[in-house]
C-alpha cells in the first residue's frame, strides 16, 4: 500500500511540474509575441514610408533638373552650382533645410553603413584631393549626381568609377524609406557613438597612467641623485 502510495504520489507530482513548464513556456512565449507585435507596430507605419519615399524621389527628380548646369563656387540655384549647394537646393524642394556646406552636410541625419546600402536620396561624402570634403546624391541604378568642380558641369558618376572608391568617405540618410530603418540606424549610431566614446575615455586613461607613472619613476630618480 505504501508502495502504491508513492507511486502514485509521483506520478501526481511529475504531472504537475509538466503543466507547470508549459504554462511557463506560454507565458514567456506571449511575451515575446507581444514584444514583436509592439516592434513592428513602430517599424512599418505604411503612411510615413509612403511619404517618405515620395520625398525621396522629389530629390532625386530636383537634382537630375539640374544636369548640365555650369559649377560655380558658392552657388545654390539654377545659374550655378558647387557640390554642397546642388544638395542643398534639391532638398529645398522636398521641405528639407539643410547646412549650407559639404562638411556639415556629412553629419546630418542617419549614417548608412555599406555602399551595398544605399537608397536613392542618400547624400554621398567624398575627401578632396586638395583637403575637405565633396558631396553628391546618390539617385539609384549604382549612380550618383553631383557638380564636380570649376570648369565642369552638373553630371552622373557610376558607384563603380575611380573616384568614388579612391575618395568615399560615408553616406548620410536625412528621409528614412521606412521606420524599420529609422530605429536599426538610430539603434547602429548610437552604438558607433558609445564604442568611440568608451574608446576615448580607454585611451585618456591609458594616457593618464602613463603620466602618473612616468611621474614616480622621475621622483625616485630624483631622490637617488639626492640622497
Amino acid at each position: 500500500m505504501n508502495k502504491k502510495f508513492q507511486i502514485v504520489l509521483l506520478l501526481v507530482l511529475a504531472l504537475s511540474l509538466v503543466l507547470c513548464c508549459g504554462y511557463t513556456h506560454k507565458k514567456r512565449h506571449h511575451r515575446n509575441h507581444e514584444l514583436y507585435n509592439f516592434r513592428g507596430s513602430i517599424a512599418q507605419p505604411a503612411k510615413y514610408e509612403g511619404r517618405s519615399s515620395r520625398k525621396s524621389n522629389v530629390v532625386v527628380d530636383r537634382a537630375k533638373h539640374a544636369l548640365g548646369t555650369p559649377y560655380r563656387f558658392g552657388g545654390e540655384a539654377p545659374g550655378g552650382f558647387d557640390c554642397s549647394g546642388l544638395v542643398r537646393w534639391a532638398y529645398k524642394a522636398a521641405g528639407v533645410s539643410l547646412p549650407r556646406t559639404a562638411a556639415e552636410q556629412s553629419t546630418v541625419g542617419m549614417r548608412v553603413s555599406g555602399a551595398d546600402r544605399l537608397k536613392p536620396g542618400d547624400i554621398l561624402t567624398f575627401r578632396r584631393g586638395g583637403g575637405g570634403y565633396h558631396s553628391g546624391i546618390y539617385i539609384g541604378d549604382n549612380k550618383f549626381i553631383h557638380a564636380p568642380r570649376t570648369n565642369t558641369h552638373v553630371r552622373v558618376e557610376s558607384c563603380d568609377g575611380y573616384f568614388f572608391k579612391r575618395s568615399f568617405v560615408g553616406a548620410r540618410r536625412i528621409i528614412q524609406t521606412s521606420g524599420a530603418e529609422a530605429f536599426a540606424e538610430a539603434e547602429e549610431e548610437r552604438s558607433i557613438r558609445r564604442s568611440h566614446g568608451r574608446a576615448r575615455i580607454s585611451l585618456e586613461s591609458t594616457r593618464r597612467h602613463r603620466h602618473h607613472r612616468h611621474g614616480r619613476a622621475h621622483h625616485r630618480r630624483y631622490h637617488r641623485l639626492v640622497d
